[in-house]
């Protein structure tokens, strides 16, 4: 008998064991749930076909990126999806045209932890998660288009989706924050710099002492 219990125990740890680490990891659950979404729905996609299973990484030097969001995120280039709920739903709007995420991968504009095969770890938005980058919503998701497209924005000009960004660079400059700020270079020393300033993804840190 005793050794028909330990027996019994040993499957069982074996079989958490693999329910863990194998096919019980989220991202699988999530590729499962999607098969199983793009089978339901085949009638009324025009584009039934999904990415191969597994793991899924972009690799982009020239952004120090690795991101394996799409491991979860599988829908997000099938416009099919854009009412479905995430993670997979297609990404909105056309921004995908000019920014693939084969080229671009997705924490450059996200933020998040892009080699997370979780959603808690690659959100990063729970406090016992220690990550500099946490997933950035609207209206905060607009300021990273500055990284980039930092030159194209000014009174006379109109970038759509971005209009909270413009307006608080329009607040920045009619203050005259670089009489005493400097930022990427340019501006005064008497306060501190604020080259950095638009990394912290808390924001109440950022007004404290104001």
């Amino acid at each position: 008998m005793a050794v028909i219990i330990a027996s019994s125990l040993l499957i069982l740890l074996l079989l958490s064991a693999w329910y863990f680490s194998g096919s019980g990891q989220e991202w699988k659950r999530y590729q499962r749930e999607y098969k199983s979404l793009i089978h339901e729905l085949q009638d009324s996609l025009d584009d039934v076909s999904y990415h191969d299973e597994g793991a899924h990484q972009y690799d982009i030097e020239g952004l120090h990126r690795i991101d394996r969001c799409v491991s979860c995120h599988m829908g997000i280039d099938n416009p099919d999806l854009a009412n479905q709920e995430q993670p997979f739903a297609s990404h909105p709007g056309t921004f995908l045209e000019d920014h693939p995420v084969e080229k671009y991968a997705c924490t450059i504009c996200h933020g998040g932890q892009g080699r997370a095969m979780n959603k808690k770890d690659a959100h990063a938005l729970d406090p016992d998660v220690r990550w500099d980058h946490q997933l950035l919503s609207q209206p905060y998701l607009q300021s990273t288009c500055g990284q980039c497209h930092l030159s194209i924005f000014g009174e006379q000009k109109s970038f759509a989706g971005t209009e909270v960004y413009q307006h608080g660079q329009q607040i920045f400059n009619r203050e005259g924050c670089l009489g005493c700020h400097r930022a990427r270079g340019v501006g005064g020393i008497l306060g501190p710099d604020l080259t950095e300033q638009g990394e912290k993804t808390s924001h109440e840190y950022s007004f404290q002492n104001i």
